[in-house]
């Protein structure tokens, strides 16, 4: 909740900012006659993650500020709580900058748009997906590719093209990354395909794939990769629900097998060891839940069925994490699978969205419920299981925007910077562990200049490394800081 605190002879109060920005709301202790020429004062109570703030109101009369007076009370709570969102504790580590001439990001031209999307990180390498078209309402020339980046050697390949002679749709995403292949999907042949990143070449996973019409098409989508596993989500006509469920298929072994068959679409799965996740929506509400199968077991159980949606699940080890929205804006939640205990680990007063886990770490993307701004200020926040602790991704970059995770790795772009995706970079930041569980910091390569608008096969790429800055954190001493003066306030 946040508050202003007024000061006034004859009178103090509380006044509690709404949902409405056009009148503040006080209560106050004195009479209903109006608050002359108050002293007045914010406190900011942000809720649970933030101990020891807090604020006590007291039962009174409420006086209303309209107009020009609450729209300068708002706009002043708004860069208040701006400020604040910053206050949390910075974590430590290094910023790495990572450079491929297949990076980009072009919006501006006049004949064509371009632009770099689904990045996944895995150990040193990294893949995504390049968008190219003309901009044309008819029958537009348009390209996609993914391309596959090696940090260490500082190396960038294509892997897969369309439309070509292999794939004549769109590469569906999400892709997925792990050890020594990449999945994607074709939209239109609706087929998965895997990349084998040794042998340099392309194989289909699925081929029952087929778009003959609506009523009658065949898809696999969502592939999710583990080591030797891979999970995705089949649509098959031919059975009674006709809609989505989860396969899981052996790699070495090549044995397909069901994970879940129930009524109503089960999408977007993840899988870490054992344990599949995936956003469940077989009560038909519209909405979705969060589900796991234990393939050991082969133990189906709910891991929330809160109301609203729950979505956009990933798992580590023996935790899972998603993106819900029962209490209205999206949140983050996390699940102990050894507890069975739930907690909230995303602040109250913020939009938190797109979480991932890679061991003892959990980022997703936030900012502040009060900024609303068209393009609100974002940052990246991280909770490390190990600690219970939640801070700020200690970048210099303005609304840093999450990629990927992987480990103590978070891979992010921060195209407000002077290190965008229109000029070939992403940057990578190793976080600082115990020495003995320490991934090796990468190799400092010179960096090129140039960028290019159309696809390439091998293409030279570069990294380098600086230290994250120091942040210098102002703590906030119990919860009031002192903003304006207003006087000449009256009853309206």
């Amino acid at each position: 909740m946040i508050f202003l605190v007024v000061n006034a002879p004859m009178q103090k109060g509380i006044i509690q900012l709404g949902q409405s920005c056009n009148s503040l709301e006080m209560t106050g202790s004195g009479n209903t006659m109006g608050v002359p020429d108050p002293d007045i004062f914010m406190m900011y109570s942000p809720g649970t993650g933030h101990a020891g703030r807090s604020v006590q109101t007291c039962a009174a009369p409420c006086v209303t500020v309209h107009g020009r007076m609450a729209a300068i009370l708002s706009a002043a709570l708004i860069c208040f709580l701006l400020l604040c969102s910053g206050q949390a504790a910075a974590l430590t580590g290094r910023d790495t900058i990572i450079w491929s001439p297949n990076i980009t990001l072009n919006e501006n031209s006049d004949g064509y748009y371009e632009f770099s999307n689904f990045f996944v990180l895995d150990q040193d390498r990294v893949v995504w997906k390049n968008i190219w078209s003309e901009r044309k309402v008819d029958q537009p020339v348009w390209t996609e590719t993914i391309y596959l980046l090696n940090i260490t050697t500082g190396t960038t390949r294509a892997i897969a093209r369309a439309p070509d002679a292999a794939h004549k749709g769109t590469l569906f995403p999400p892709l997925s990354l792990s050890r020594d292949l990449v999945a994607y999907t074709e939209l239109g042949a609706n087929n998965i395909f895997l990349f084998n990143i040794s042998e340099g070449k392309e194989y289909p996973l699925t081929h029952d794939g087929s778009f003959d019409s609506l009523d009658e098409a065949r898809e696999n989508y969502y592939p999710s990769l583990d080591g030797d596993r891979i999970v995705w989500s089949k649509k098959k006509p031919y059975t009674k629900g006709y809609d989505y469920d989860i396969v899981i298929q052996n790699l070495t072994t090549g044995e397909q097998r069901e994970v879940c068959t129930a009524k109503g679409d089960q999408v977007d799965p993840r899988i870490s060891g054992t344990t599949v996740v995936w956003t469940d929506k077989r009560d038909g509400s519209g909405a979705g839940d969060i589900y796991l199968s234990d393939l050991e077991t082969g133990t189906e159980k709910p891991v929330c069925t809160a109301r609203g949606l729950q979505s956009r699940p990933d798992i580590s080890g023996n935790t899972v994490v998603w993106q819900d929205s029962r209490e209205g804006g999206p949140a983050i939640y996390m699940h102990n699978m050894t507890t069975g205990t739930e907690t909230r680990i995303s602040d109250q007063l913020s939009v938190s969205y797109g979480p991932l886990i890679a061991g003892n770490v959990i980022a997703w993307t936030e900012y502040s419920a009060l900024d609303q701004r068209d393009e609100p200020s974002k940052w990246i926040e991280v909770y490390d299981l190990q600690s219970g602790t939640r801070e700020h991704l200690n970048v210099t970059a303005s609304s840093p925007w999450l990629l990927d995770l992987d480990g103590n790795r978070i891979l992010y772009c921060a195209d407000n910077d002077d290190k965008t995706r229109e000029e070939g970079y992403l940057h990578l930041f190793i976080i600082d562990i115990p020495e003995e569980t320490r991934v090796p910091i990468l190799p400092s390569l010179t960096p090129q200049t140039g960028n290019q608008t159309s696809p390439g096969d091998t293409l030279p790429s570069s990294a380098t490394t600086h230290p994250a800055p120091v942040t210098v954190v102002v703590p906030v001493i119990g919860c009031t800081v002192l903003v304006f003066w207003i006087g000449n306030t009256r009853k309206r």
